[in-house]
């Protein structure tokens, strides 16, 4: 940006009562019209796209001239020397946000999502082997529509001003990118997620997200490892199907990320298991049929 779109703010260090109030060591806040540059006291700067930064205002605070500027990774917590210095700035961060967001339009929101919706969406009583309904055009241009709607702040309330959903974009610092919804800096409905370990397998999740947490119907992959269903706080949870590298499949209950419950296991040997199962093992009533033999009865771990 030039120098017209650029504000500067030194933060006074010396108030003893600030103290009892945490915050980021910023030395230097640096707007422009696209991104804002926190400049640390220990060389170290921060860098943020605007549509990637919420911002709450700190009113519970013992000093009242605090707010925070919320990231999908940080939290900085910014003290300035009077609330009119403050509120001055909160106006000029609220401004520049808006304008970046309105950059983002319902039509490139709705065909992220659609690109994203076909793979997550497949319904908790369908087996794999007799496929799947597929409404993602409608339903992912809903869920763009809806995130779109907060995306220009129209009410006072600060919270409900700048913790609403978006749509858009981020790199984190371990490699991972992320690109679908969000709410108050937290991954946080339709998304996809690529994460890089280093390793020649690609292991990206598209689905339902709530507090950066994979929640809801979504798929995972990792190389020829392949889950489709719901997911709960993180983890496998509901009927879902998960299909191995070596060609074994599993098609039902999962519980707290393991097999529970009634569920079917077709193995690449040609054997097929179907009953229950506990901890990720065949336990309870259940009968297993091979090429050549049928075993119906209890299974004990």
């Amino acid at each position: 940006g030039s120098g017209n779109n650029t504000r500067r703010f030194s933060l006074d260090r010396e108030r003893k009562e600030r103290k009892k109030t945490p915050h980021t060591c910023i030395r230097t806040l640096l707007l422009f019209h696209d991104v804002v540059v926190l400049l640390g006291k220990s060389k170290r700067d921060y860098t943020y796209q605007l549509g990637n930064v919420w911002i709450r205002d700190v009113c519970d605070s013992d000093v009242q001239s605090v707010f925070q500027l919320v990231t999908p990774e940080t939290t900085h917590t910014l003290v300035c020397p009077t609330q009119e210095i403050k509120k001055s700035w909160l106006d000029r961060l609220d401004r520049c946000i808006r304008r970046e967001l309105r950059t983002v339009t319902e039509e490139w929101a709705t065909e992220l999502l659609t690109g994203i919706f076909p793979r997550s969406k497949q319904t908790h009583d369908e087996d794999p082997e007799n496929g799947s309904s597929d409404e993602s055009g409608r339903q992912a241009h809903n869920a763009a529509s809806g995130a779109l709607s907060g995306s220009s702040p129209v009410v006072d309330d600060w919270y409900d001003r700048h913790y609403v959903n978006r749509v858009g974009s981020y790199k984190f610092a371990d490699g991972r990118s992320y690109e679908g919804e969000w709410h108050g800096g937290h991954c946080h409905g339709l998304g996809r997620m690529h994460y890089a370990d280093g390793s020649i397998y690609e292991e990206v999740y598209e689905g339902y997200w709530k507090g950066d947490r994979r929640h809801g119907e979504g798929s995972w992959r990792s190389g020829d490892n392949e889950y489709l269903g719901p997911w709960k706080d993180g983890q496998m949870d509901g009927k879902g199907s998960y299909t191995w590298a070596n060609g074994d499949l599993y098609f039902g209950n999962w519980k707290e990320g393991k097999r529970e419950g009634i569920g079917r296991m077709l193995y690449n040997s040609g054997g097929v298991y179907e009953g229950m199962w506990v901890d990720n093992r065949r336990e309870g009533k259940g009968v297993f049929i091979t090429r050549t033999d049928k075993y119906e009865g209890m299974w004990l771990r």
